[in-house]
């Protein structure tokens, strides 16, 4: 036990200020991805699955995605889409690169708009996208907003109830 926990501590010993410098900057880029905690805890078709499927097919075809994703085998497209984020960012880190992270970001705020995803997905998405905002991406264009679904209401509930006012 006690040549095992030498060896342990030697390993430790080791390891270079620059070293541990690198493992701390990797574990902080990690957390700080808003765009990774949402992609990976969202859009798994328990809310809207049609329109996350489609926003998850939006997103792909996004030029900060687009040609990056092939050979991302997975049966879900939330899921290729999961794939390719952890493919892009295992090659170069992005937790860091900030102008990457704001253009996924206005990726994302464009495609949950655009398929007009459900009340819940579009809740969690302004929450953070908002946090980015206030944090590393405060000079970040995204317009947060921009993902609300413009009609809360299927059209015929807003005929069916102005006709019961009248």
């Amino acid at each position: 036990m006690r040549s095992v926990a030498l060896q342990i501590t030697g390993l430790v010993v080791g390891l270079s200020a620059e070293d541990l410098g690198v493992l701390d900057a990797n574990a902080s880029a990690r957390r700080m991805q808003v765009a990774h905690t949402f992609l990976m805890s969202e859009l798994r078709c328990e809310w809207c699955c049609k329109e996350e499927w489609r926003s998850c097919l939006c997103m792909l075809s996004c030029d900060i995605l687009q040609d990056q994703c092939q050979g991302v085998t997975a049966v879900e497209t939330c899921n290729v889409l999961r794939g390719c984020y952890e493919r892009i960012d295992e090659a170069s880190p992005k937790g860091f690169d900030f102008d990457w992270q704001c253009k996924l970001m206005q990726c994302m705020a464009y495609c949950l708009k655009h398929e007009e995803v459900c009340n819940p997905i579009h809740q969690r998405f302004m929450e953070i996208c908002h946090q980015a905002r206030q944090n590393e991406l405060d000079t970040c264009g995204v317009v947060c907003s921009s993902a609300w679904r413009l009609l809360a209401w299927p059209v015929s509930w807003a005929f069916l109830l102005w006709g019961v006012q009248s």
